[in-house]
């Protein structure tokens, strides 16, 4: 497999480049800060879709980042793997179809990489910083370890540091539920005092709320005694105000039946009369002086009989004459008179049977007078204005209405809880209540007394409560570090066996594919690789023996280092030959080991793509030539330049 080419677009410092890859040993050279790092990690997120900080390769106020890896794989098939960062995060894989679903991808990149985890490329395919002399530092067991660590882990903790790690944590765990399990004795010891507390509790508070019912129902009761004594004085009241409203009644229509207008009449009649009678005397006596004077007149004619006769004979004399015209006016007023009389004698008898009539219809009050009427009117009135008691009437009434209703509320809410009080006499009922206020008085100082003991206990239990709250806690924790103890025992005794079984696997396939390459690099010098499994040291076979790595020269030990890397990087991949990544490796290396070095680099170059990243230009002499510069930002800066 190899790397065809890599397109950048708003990637860092990149507004748009493309930069290709051939096969054999490529170098990319460029100062720092000129994108060496941002191909490298571009590459890797292109692969394993996997970053810190994503947002850390867009470029400055770029809305459309994208990355485009081209590679072609073992079996010749050339593929575009492409990684939106926005404006959306998205990825394609590419050849003659297109693959958008993201399953799909990552089945299909498996298949071409075998592993695409991150720190499994970064531990296998990529050669970081001076990683070159720092191994050339390391004794055989430790690379031997180094590689493991990234065959067995995937991680940068080797196997040996998490054992390691895994038995301290165990010892801390050990020696925590040791002081755990005497904190939780002491625990107990200190709840022993507070035995019996909560069902002394409970008893206290079930007695409080016994006599907290009991004084509720007990006052209920007392309520309902007052109310009986208050309905019974309402009814009585009741009976009281119907009683005076009925003597009002009573006295008004006694009013209304005094006959003082009759009375009133017969007086005024009884005066007429007198008044008539007076009349009637005065007329008597006019009538008694008009008959004297007619009487003394015609006794003047008779004494002068014989003379008036004579002298009638030569006709009348004026006193005759006189005296006959004076007679007969007193006779025309006797006449007057007597009618008057007869008048006023039929006008009398007219009002004294009228009166007698109605001296008849009020017999009760025959000879009673008007001035009598008026005063038992007047007692009337102020006997009235006695059972009224400064109301009006209709003011009284009312209150009769109002008291009326009090009387059937006070009923119904008898008659509905304690229905027996009703037929109580008003004693029996104020001896109960009276009962039941000793009672209410009983069960309030038995309550105040437990309520005194309650708050004794109480404080009592918060404190047991308090302690097992601790102790319930210290128990969680106990149980806490138990489960992380025997889990950590458990992945301690796991991994102890699967390395075992893993080294005894892995081994003997790093020692085939390690010496294959290997022998290749070195045209058949060294046969094979051998790793011890119990010291991990490293010895290389000639035809005739074997030598420690120890005896190697320098240039055969990077020559062992490559083999055993690619070896590694063959295993992870399923035996697929990946590129072989190098960034800044070999910053300190001296003229001398950077010639040998070179030299196994272009072997290795020969079967596996190698892509060497450096700011050193003299490196650019050693394959194929990638320049950056610092000011590469342009759309198409720089392309591929050769030597």
């Amino acid at each position: 497999m190899r790397f065809l080419s890599i397109t950048l677009k708003n990637v860092r410092s990149f507004r748009s480049k493309t930069i290709e890859f051939r096969d054999g040993l490529n170098i990319v050279c460029g100062p720092n800060e000129s994108g060496k790092s941002t191909i490298l990690e571009s590459i890797l997120y292109a692969v394993a879709g996997e970053i810190e900080d994503v947002s850390s390769l867009r470029r400055w106020k770029s809305e459309d980042t994208s990355i485009h890896l081209r590679y072609k794989t073992d079996t010749g098939e050339t593929y575009t793997v492409s990684r939106t960062i926005s404006p959306e995060m998205k990825c394609r894989l590419e050849n003659f179809i297109i693959l958008e679903d993201p399953e799909t991808i990552l089945s299909t990149l498996r298949n071409h990489f075998g592993s695409i985890q991150k720190t499994v490329l970064e531990s296998s395919a990529i050669v970081r910083h001076n990683q070159m002399e720092i191994l050339r530092k390391m004794d055989s067991r430790e690379i031997v370890k180094e590689q493991m660590r990234a065959a067995l882990t995937g991680s940068e903790t080797s196997t040996d540091e998490v054992i390691t790690m895994l038995q301290v944590r165990i010892d801390e765990y050990q020696e925590s539920l040791r002081d755990m399990d005497f904190k939780i004795e002491n625990f107990k010891a200190n709840l022993i005092p507070y035995a019996g507390v909560d069902e002394a509790y409970e008893s206290l508070t079930s007695k409080i709320r016994v006599y907290e019912k009991d004084v509720k129902t007990r006052q209920r009761e007392r309520e309902m005694h007052t109310k009986k004594l208050l309905y019974n004085s309402t009814v009585k009241d009741v009976e009281e105000i119907q009683k005076r409203l009925e003597e009002i009644e009573d006295i008004e229509s006694y009013r209304e039946a005094l006959p003082l207008e009759k009375i009133k009449k017969i007086e005024e009649l009884e005066n007429k009369r007198r008044r008539l009678e007076d009349g009637m005397e005065s007329l008597i006596s006019l009538i008694k002086e008009r008959e004297e004077e007619l009487v003394q007149i015609r006794k003047e004619s008779d004494e002068k009989g014989f003379f008036s006769w004579f002298t009638s004979l030569f006709g009348k004399s004026k006193e005759k004459k006189d005296r006959e015209k004076r007679a007969f006016t007193i006779e025309e007023v006797l006449k007057g008179y007597r009618r008057d009389f007869y008048e006023l004698e039929r006008k009398i008898e007219d009002m004294r049977i009228e009166k007698n009539d109605y001296i008849n219809q009020i017999p009760d009050y025959k000879g009673k007078g008007v001035e009598y009427c008026c005063k038992v009117d007047g007692e009337y009135q102020k006997r009235i204005e006695e059972l009224l008691k400064g109301l009006t009437k209709e003011e009284l009434v009312q209150s009769l209405l109002r008291k009326r209703e009090d009387a059937d509320r006070l009923r119904g809410s008898i008659f509905t809880e304690y229905p027996h009080l009703l037929d109580m006499d008003d004693s029996d009922v104020t001896n109960e209540r009276g009962n039941l206020e000793e009672m209410i008085s009983m069960l309030k100082q038995e309550k105040e007394d437990s309520e005194a003991k309650f708050e004794s206990v109480e404080i009592r239990k918060h404190e047991k409560e308090r302690i097992q709250r601790e102790l319930r806690a210290l128990e969680a924790q106990n149980l806490d570090i138990k489960t992380r103890n025997e889990v950590d025992q458990v992945v301690l005794d796991t991994i102890n066996e699967i390395y075992s079984e893993l080294k005894d696997l892995f081994i003997p396939q790093l020692e085939e594919k390690a010496g294959q390459i290997m022998q290749r690099i070195t045209k058949g010098k060294y046969m094979r690789i051998l790793i011890g499994r119990e010291d991990l040291g490293i010895r290389v076979e000639l035809p005739d023996q074997l030598i420690d790595m120890k005896l190697l020269s320098q240039g055969t030990k990077d020559q062992l280092y490559f083999s055993l890397r690619i070896g590694l990087s063959e295993l992870l991949s399923g035996g697929r030959n990946l590129p072989l990544l190098f960034d800044e490796s070999f910053y300190t290396s001296d003229e001398n080991r950077l010639k040998e070095t070179f030299e196994v680099l272009e072997e290795i170059a020969l079967n596996t793509q190698v892509i060497l990243f450096t700011h050193n230009e003299d490196f650019l002499k050693y394959g194929n030539p990638i320049v950056l510069s610092e000011q590469m930002t342009l759309s198409d800066s720089v392309g591929l330049s050769t030597k």
